[in-house]
């Protein structure tokens, strides 16, 4: 839980920095560039659902596990829950 600490904390700060201080410098410019960002993060959402829907339903119809040879180890990969119990 270290690092996932760390990186949220860096991410936050750097986050309320950075907006303050375009608020600070242009706050019509920032209002401007933070109003899109919850409609761009939904649509991109929506985009992935209606993209990843299709994939695994016809990708791997009857294997129950997949394994692919990552930096000469094998990994052996589930299939997602959704897929196998339709």
């Amino acid at each position: 839980m270290g690092p996932a600490l760390m990186y949220s904390t860096t991410t936050v700060t750097l986050f309320v920095v950075a907006i303050s201080y375009m608020v600070y410098t242009a706050p019509l410019l920032t209002l401007y560039a933070v109003i899109p960002l919850p409609i761009l993060s939904i649509s991109i959402y929506r985009l992935s659902i209606a993209i990843g829907a299709p994939l695994y339903s016809n990708t791997f119809p009857t294997y129950h596990l997949r394994s692919e040879s990552f930096s000469g180890i094998a990994v052996i990969k589930p299939i997602p829950w959704k897929v196998l119990h339709k």
